[in-house]
């Protein structure tokens, strides 16, 4: 499996941001990525609305992307303040980036948090839930973001 670090919006509306990043992890193992959403972690314990918490978690989630093959991010909720400032940084670092979208096929009209438990449903009833991981898989649109300067 290739090793990625996973960004997204965290700040705002959390729990249909938590849900949306869970999702793009599943997404990513149906291609045979393990992702790591380090925001989710960190903020299990720091809080993201207290400047030096917020700071740390960024700094400790970036320094653990070190470890990883690339830096994926999951775009259909938008770009934050601290995911443009990952890209910078994962840029410097000369790790390759990448774009997610998951498109309205697989988000649907429901909100994340829905979606995400409609997908565990099936994935629980599924007879082979690492082919039906796959199939969300193939609805998504990866891209790789170019070097430097603007999003492409």
């Amino acid at each position: 499996m290739k090793r990625v670090t996973l960004e997204s919006p965290y700040a705002g509306n959390v729990a249909q941001n938590k849900a949306y990043a869970a999702l793009a992890t599943l997404v990513l193992a149906g291609r045979g990525w393990a992702a790591y959403a380090s925001h989710l972690h960190f903020t299990s314990f720091l809080d993201d609305a207290v400047t030096f918490e917020r700071t740390l978690g960024m700094d400790l989630g970036l320094e653990l992307a070190r470890g990883s093959e690339a830096a994926v991010f999951a775009t259909d909720r938008g770009w934050s303040e601290g995911t443009l400032q990952a890209l910078d940084r994962h840029r410097a670092e000369g790790r390759p980036c990448y774009a997610l979208n998951l498109g309205p096929d697989l988000l649907g009209d429901q909100p994340p948090t829905q979606t995400l438990d409609r997908y565990r449903v099936f994935l629980g009833a599924h007879q082979r839930p690492d082919y039906l991981l796959f199939q969300f898989a193939l609805g998504a649109v990866l891209t790789e973001l170019s070097t430097e300067g603007a999003l492409v």
